[in-house]
């Protein structure tokens, strides 16, 4: 039977011991130079590691730490300087509702970014230096959403700016045809007023159309969206759209919805946010690639 390789497998290990914390926070992502010392001297900060109430970090000029605290909550760190675990604790509201702790959860346990790399046992993949010609859409064979659920699709291209995103009939009509700069566009498909269940994606370079690549977009059917969607207002009465740290726990709950769209499309979010932090570009390419072939 073959293995279903998720990103709860990824970034994440059973959250049933979530309540057995031996820790205060864990690192999720990390840039530039940070350092730890737990008791016993001054040590690099990697994403994985463990901080107790008796930990310190220090982060210099334009490093990032990206922490979540044992209660699901989050906070980033950009400002140089040393840092007690114990204070940054005190500063933290730590009432979150049992809704979001169970996704949060799950991003509290995710293994060391070299463990899951190890782990994930990727064939290939799109990083720096190694970007293809032309578009990657990262995205499955079917791209799957909800008509009132808007989702950000991202690409991967050697171009920086010059992009042509259209949503076309399997008739070759084009409903939109919109001009970017950027590697992603955020699709409202109830925008667009669509009246079939499913259309083609292309992206395609500006300066060479026949640079292009195609995915099915198929909607999903309604009958669970308002399910979905209840659950995505309770996230975010708790969580930040803006913080690149709280799209992992968005992500988290697409997945175990089983919409691949949708936690493609935070994990992209959380790279957009942070650009800079290879962690998230990680993250996002990992698994991807795990979905890749998914219909």
């Amino acid at each position: 039977m073959k293995k279903r390789i998720s990103i709860l497998s990824l970034i994440m290990v059973c959250a049933s011991v979530v309540f057995a914390q031996d820790y205060t926070f864990k690192v999720l992502a990390s840039k530039g130079v940070a350092q730890v010392d737990n008791g016993s001297g001054w040590t690099l900060l990697k994403s994985g590691s463990k901080l107790d109430k008796k930990s310190k970090v220090k982060i210099s000029q334009g490093s990032y730490v990206g922490l979540m605290h044992t209660s699901g909550k989050t906070l980033e760190l950009k400002t140089p300087g040393t840092y007690e675990v114990e204070n940054l604790s005190g500063k933290l509201n730590n009432s979150q509702s049992s809704f979001t702790s169970k996704y949060a959860s799950f991003v509290l346990n995710q293994s060391s970014g070299e463990t899951a790399a190890q782990n994930y046992n990727v064939t290939g993949s799109v990083s720096r230096g190694t970007i293809p010609e032309g578009v990657k859409i990262l995205a499955p064979q079917y791209i799957k959403m909800y008509k009132n659920i808007p989702a950000t699709i991202a690409w991967e291209s050697n171009e920086e700016a010059g992009f042509v995103v259209s949503v076309v009939t399997l008739f070759n009509e084009t409903i939109v045809s919109l001009e970017t700069d950027n590697k992603f566009i955020d699709l409202n498909l109830k925008e667009l007023k669509l009246d079939k269940d499913t259309y083609v994606l292309r992206v395609a370079l500006k300066s060479d159309p026949n640079k292009v690549e195609e995915k099915a977009l198929k909607i999903i059917d309604p009958s669970k969206e308002s399910a979905v969607l209840d659950g995505v207002t309770k996230l975010s009465s708790e969580l930040s759209e803006e913080s690149p740290l709280d799209q992992l726990t968005y992500a988290s709950y697409f997945e175990e919805q089983g919409l691949t769209t949708y936690a493609l499309s935070s994990l992209s979010k959380a790279y957009n946010l942070a650009p800079d932090v290879e962690d998230f570009e990680t993250l996002r390419t990992q698994y991807y690639f795990s979905k890749a072939m998914e219909k």
